[in-house]
């Protein structure tokens, strides 16, 4: 019978790390604005309300991100970051389906915020980064596809539960679902190599002492550095700029007379996104990650060009959402890859919460400020795609410059 090549804790960690997308991004995240409906009949409540949801989850993962998800990995590790993760996501659905007003809802949709902060891709990153010496962004990619594959099934899935069942039980299985992958990733999981006195995968191929050693700049050098603060600022901008047509493509359909599609074309993006995943972790294994980052920005600046120009037909819509599955790629996998070409592995976890952070914060902020373009500019989205054109070729720019290493003298 065949056994897996290397450590066979690497090999775990990398399942664990599925089990926990599949439930974080795939059935949670994913399928978030499918209970936004019937919430909205049931309690007459407005959209701008309801959307708030997600605001609140994308707000507090950031802030988990960028200012504590460092010292939290460094402190009790991934290990423990899972189950608490975990617990905090299955008690944030529990609390949304047990929800009689919008308050209710706001607090589980904080939980939820708060278990994301400890269970999405600074934790991918962080771990993956740790039990791979090599190809790391292909690693990471994997997870990502599990969240897009599993977002294509379940969004059909938990749409026809919400449907026949109500949105209460949606989330309640989902808590179910959330529970059960936690301990799973819990018992998969078992630490990182340092503490497991392990080396990672493909550590044979180096000299040992190297393979254990970090090597590149510190936080403080990074944080203090102008690549450093470029790197901050592209991943901003490319959260804000690869999630707008996602984001909005719902309400692009409803615009030019497609509502019907609206769940089709999310399928399209999701799938794209699954399909590609591994080819752009390969891209930026082989190439770098600004290669990357160039197709998911040049992909915005051509949606933003199509829609602006064109009132673009059922054919073309499909090919949008094509092309923002490509953007969505660019705001997940190349993080960890952009970071070690700048300033290597060192003090990682803490490097990977702030751009994680940051791309997370403009996630937040893409609906708002692209609507709020539309508001105030006369019911149109002319002005907002050109912004957003800018802003991607903004990004391209600031990554050509903020890769290339720190100097460590």
């Amino acid at each position: 019978m065949g056994k897996l090549k290397g450590n066979p804790h690497a090999w775990m960690a990398l399942i664990a790390m599925c089990l926990t997308a599949l439930y974080v991004g795939g059935i949670g995240w994913n399928c978030i604005s499918l209970y936004f409906p019937p919430l909205i009949e049931e309690w007459g409540v407005t959209r701008t309300e309801v959307s708030l949801v997600v605001t609140i989850l994308s707000t507090i993962h950031m802030v988990i991100a960028t200012f504590a998800f460092g010292q939290i990995a460094s402190r009790i590790g991934i290990r423990k970051m899972l189950v608490i993760g975990g617990i905090l996501n299955t008690a944030g659905f529990i609390v949304m389906a047990m929800a009689n007003g919008i308050p209710m809802l706001y607090i589980g949709a904080a939980l939820f915020g708060t278990g994301i902060g400890f269970t999405s891709n600074s934790t991918y990153n962080t771990a993956l980064t740790k039990w791979f010496k090599k190809n790391q962004s292909t690693m990471i990619s994997l997870v990502a596809t599990t969240s897009s594959v599993v977002g294509i099934i379940s969004a059909t899935v938990v749409a026809a539960i919400i449907a026949s069942a109500g949105w209460r039980t949606g989330f309640l299985i989902t808590a179910a679902i959330a529970a059960v992958c936690c301990i799973a990733g819990f018992f998969l999981y078992k630490g990182e190599p340092e503490k497991l006195g392990e080396l990672p995968m493909y550590a044979e191929e180096e000299v040992v002492e190297e393979a254990v050693e970090e090597d590149g700049v510190s936080f403080k050098k990074f944080l203090t550095s102008a690549q450093g603060w470029m790197l901050i600022v592209a991943w901003l901008f490319i959260g804000i700029a690869g999630y707008v047509i996602q984001g909005n493509l719902a309400l692009f359909a409803n615009d030019y007379g497609y509502a019907a599609h609206s769940g089709t074309l999310l399928s399209v993006l999701l799938f794209t996104c699954a399909i590609f995943m591994p080819i752009a972790g390969r891209i930026c294994d082989k190439l770098g990650s600004k290669w990357m980052v160039f197709i998911g920005m040049g992909a915005v600046v051509i949606n933003c060009a199509i829609l602006r120009f064109t009132t673009p037909p059922i054919a073309v819509m499909y090919v949008i959402a094509i092309l923002a599955g490509f953007s969505w790629d660019a705001n997940i996998v190349p993080v960890a890859k952009s970071i070690l070409e700048s300033s290597g592995n060192k003090e990682f976890s803490k490097k990977t919460g702030v751009l994680v952070g940051m791309q997370a914060f403009g996630v937040a902020l893409a609906p708002t400020i692209f609507n709020m373009f539309y508001d105030f500019g006369g019911q149109t989205y002319d002005v907002g795609l050109i912004f957003m054109a800018a802003l991607a070729i903004i990004v391209m720019i600031l990554f050509i410059f903020g890769t290339r290493p720190i100097k460590t003298k």
